[in-house]
């Protein structure tokens, strides 16, 4: 992973884990799709203490992370998740108070971009 990985955290809101961990699972293919991101994997991890999921992926470039705040897509996504979920900081987790934090592996996520012509 290069430069640009980002690790993020996101709590559910009361009621709201399951939707945040369907939003999740669908954030990477979408961003893969507009060519955001890298083809490197997208992991989801959870948090044993709390409802909270983090989230690592890398985008493409320094610029894709600007286009991303510019793609009406990309922010509807955005708006869900701020509905039903809070982000939050690595270092508030129980597991990041230590060495080796350790979380619960939710799944990768791998997409090939669509090369198909438009």
């Amino acid at each position: 992973m290069g430069a640009n990985t980002v690790i993020a955290a996101y709590r559910a809101r009361t009621g709201c884990e399951d939707r945040l961990l369907a939003l999740l699972r669908s954030h990477y293919p979408v961003l893969r799709r507009l060519g955001l991101v890298t083809e490197q994997a997208a992991i989801l991890l959870k948090s044993a203490h709390e409802q909270v999921y983090i989230e690592i992926f890398e985008w493409s470039s320094q610029e894709a992370i600007g286009i991303a705040h510019q793609s009406a897509e990309v922010n509807a996504l955005w708006a869900e998740l701020n509905e039903i979920g809070d982000y939050i900081t690595l270092a508030s987790l129980k597991e990041c108070g230590k060495p080796f934090a350790k979380f619960a592996h939710v799944t990768t996520i791998q997409e090939k971009a669509d090369r198909r012509a438009a």
